[in-house]
């Protein structure tokens, strides 16, 4: 399956993080299941301008397309419309519904929608997989937003303007959530830019360790955890730390194209070259 960007009908200056977190969390859930191979969220990226479907599934490797669109609307409404489309088919769609509530029921939609996903593909989750797929980053709405919008700066942070701007949000999430692991990655992921900026500046490779062992203490089943830890280890120079760590993000996400590049980074960095490029 390749999961596309999502669209945003409206006020795409103010929902466009809602459409990306989405597709995010759509795909992170879908990375953990042993059944379903995702398109890696880079390839995805390049391709999409792809209008064929049936070439842009052949392009990706892919049989099924998932695509989506918010509309936002009056008194804080959201709809969240879905496809998905079998290519090897004839372009066949096996699901399309939509999914309305408030932006306070957000995290309720996402579990509404991947669910019915799972139920469309007939796959049958293992109870590890279940347990893993029902808990949630956080039960406070504006704090998940607050993350949303500071991975959405994160992932776009060209400075170290930027990666203030995302830390700043990342710390708000916190504030209002002290016990959200998410943002701490996110906060870690940061500093970590941050450092990577500026190899002098010990304070944010320190910082970047904090908040990923907070994350660590407070989510150890999130691969989120183990990218931002390994990350910082391989970056740091403990390459072994790094490699169990993203071996543990791998079992945790066995699917996840983030996991195997960090993974296959790490092992470069001790001089293991056939198991970096398998």
């Amino acid at each position: 399956m390749a999961v596309l960007p999502f669209s945003v009908i409206g006020d795409e200056q103010n929902t466009a993080y809602l459409a990306e977190g989405v597709a995010d969390s759509l795909s992170a859930k879908l990375s953990a299941l042993k059944n379903v191979y995702l398109a890696p969220a880079s390839a995805v990226a390049a391709a999409a301008k792809e209008q064929d479907p049936q070439k842009l599934a052949h392009a990706l490797g892919v049989k099924l397309l998932f695509r989506g669109s918010v509309t936002p609307g009056a008194n804080d409404s959201i709809q969240i419309t879905v496809n998905l489309d079998d290519t090897a088919n004839q372009g066949r769609s096996l699901l399309h519904q939509n999914f309305s509530g408030v932006r306070k029921d957000l995290l309720t939609l996402e579990d509404q929608i991947f669910n019915k996903l799972v139920d469309t593909l007939a796959i049958k989750q293992s109870n590890e997989e279940l347990a893993r797929s029902t808990q949630r980053p956080t039960e406070d709405i504006r704090a998940y937003e607050l993350y949303l919008k500071g991975r959405n700066v994160w992932r776009g942070a060209r400075t170290a303007k930027d990666l203030d701007s995302a830390i700043d949000l990342f710390s708000q999430a916190i504030k209002l959530d002290s016990r959200f692991p998410l943002a701490y990655t996110g906060l870690a992921d940061s500093y970590r830019r941050l450092w990577d900026q500026n190899k002098q500046d010990d304070v944010s490779i320190q910082k970047a360790l904090g908040a990923a062992l907070q994350a660590q203490t407070l989510g150890d089943n999130l691969p989120e955890v183990h990218f931002a830890l390994g990350s910082i280890y391989t970056s740091t120079g403990k390459t072994e730390q790094a490699i169990a760590e993203l071996q543990r993000a791998l079992e945790l996400a066995p699917n996840s194209d983030e996991a195997l590049r960090r993974l296959g980074t790490a092992y470069l960095k001790t001089g293991r070259q056939a198991q970096s490029l398998a």
